[in-house]
């Protein structure tokens, strides 16, 4: 009589733990990157001496010139 091996489907333990620890990896390279853009965006429109609160919706072009260098 022959037992037939049932075919294994899905992820292992160990799988889903370097998934899990790359994807860590990843996003720990890309903190510093969110952290600059959040105080880039938090401190556009305040070089206005008038509106110190700096404007709710600031242009989309502030900003881009120093970008393209």
């Amino acid at each position: 009589m022959r037992i037939r091996r049932q075919k294994r489907r899905g992820l292992s333990l160990l799988e889903m733990v370097l998934v899990i620890a790359i994807i860590g990896i990843l996003l720990s390279m890309m903190f510093p990157v969110f952290v600059k853009a959040y105080k880039k965006a938090k401190g556009l429109g305040r070089e206005n001496p008038d509106n110190p609160d700096g404007p709710r919706i600031a242009p989309s072009s502030v900003g881009t010139e120093l970008d393209n260098d």
